[in-house]
């Protein structure tokens, strides 16, 4: 009679680690900060005399910034690395979303809204980018949807 230890099964590598969680801990918070200011950025540029106009231009400027900065930022990522196109994207966007609470001029905000977009759209796409570096390849598919 042998003694014969049994096989181990295939080694499935963890979906739920530590680099996957911090990078949907950041990915949610900073989309988070963004929610809140689509509804309550508007209020605040009308309560400053500002048109419907100018109300409407504030989602066409992120959504500008972010735009061409999701270019930007997809070639800085492989260029420059991704966590640092990541860290440079969140800096820009929490020093846009502090400096409004000292801007009360509506162009200030635009521009403001215009660089907050900025740092979306290289935050986010390289976030995006490290979530797929850290996942298993046999798990991929379900951490991106996890992490969308």
């Amino acid at each position: 009679m042998e003694d014969r230890l049994p096989t181990p099964g295939p080694t499935r590598v963890r979906l739920w680690n530590k680099y996957f969680l911090m990078l949907m801990t950041i990915g949610f918070f900073s989309s988070l900060c963004n929610q809140f200011f689509n509804p309550t950025l508007s209020l605040h540029v009308k309560d400053l005399g500002g048109t419907e106009t100018v109300v409407g231009l504030l989602g066409t400027s992120f959504t500008l910034g972010s735009a061409i900065f999701r270019v930007i930022g997809g070639k800085s990522c492989d260029k420059r690395g991704r966590m640092r196109t990541a860290l440079i994207g969140l800096i820009i966007f929490a020093c846009a979303s502090a400096l409004f609470l000292v801007v009360e001029n509506i162009y200030g905000i635009l521009l403001l809204r215009v660089l907050q977009g900025t740092g979306f759209g290289l935050s986010s796409t390289s976030l995006t980018a490290s979530v797929a570096d850290v996942l298993p390849d046999d798990r991929l598919a379900s951490g991106i949807g996890y992490y969308g």
